[in-house]
């Protein structure tokens, strides 16, 4: 008895500095992150569709071989949509799109987003409208994290956020012997 009362409070304990380090992003942002495991949700690039199926815990609205599709509902006035990509089988890119009605409930979320990674990736880099940031995954460490705020364009808040590998080299190596000809 007296070991289950210890192992419970532990496990409060535990599970309360989760999300209270991720709540300093702001309420909004913990509902929406959940863990600070992995790049996103708990998901590192890489994983098996088994795997995200186990770790989003909920069936997705639609899927095939190549991706799951989920959707919801978020805060007072948002919705989101997260697409997981396959290829070979392995989680290869996250995709997901936010849009809320109040714009500044869209933008509590985005400051969220663009706050936690740059504490945890360092500040971020812009590209081409884009706020970009090298991430970390146990499988992938050159992974991309892209975010974009597409609020100023609309009478809504919206922010899209993309994880994938980072791009590898296409060009040709040329050897010396053949560069000396």
């Amino acid at each position: 008895m007296r070991f289950s009362a210890l192992f419970f409070i532990f496990f409060l304990v535990l599970t309360s500095s989760c999300s209270d380090n991720l709540s300093k992003y702001g309420d909004l942002f913990a509902q929406f992150m959940l863990t600070e495991e992995g790049l996103f949700r708990g998901l590192e690039l890489g994983y098996s569709y088994d795997k995200v199926s186990q770790i989003e815990e909920i069936a997705p609205e639609k899927s095939d071989s190549d991706f799951m599709l989920f959707s919801g509902v978020i805060g007072k006035s948002g919705v989101y949509s997260i697409r997981y990509g396959f290829e070979e089988a392995k989680l290869f890119e996250i995709l997901v799109d936010a849009e809320f009605s109040d714009i500044e409930e869209g933008l509590k979320l985005l400051k969220g987003f663009r706050d936690y990674f740059n504490d945890r990736y360092g500040l971020y880099i812009k590209d081409g409208g884009y706020l970009v940031w090298k991430g970390n995954s146990k499988d992938n460490p050159d992974s991309v994290i892209e975010m974009t705020d597409e609020s100023e364009f609309s009478d809504f808040g919206q922010l899209f956020l993309s994880f994938y590998p980072q791009p590898t080299s296409t060009t040709p190596k040329v050897s010396t012997s053949e560069s000396a000809s």
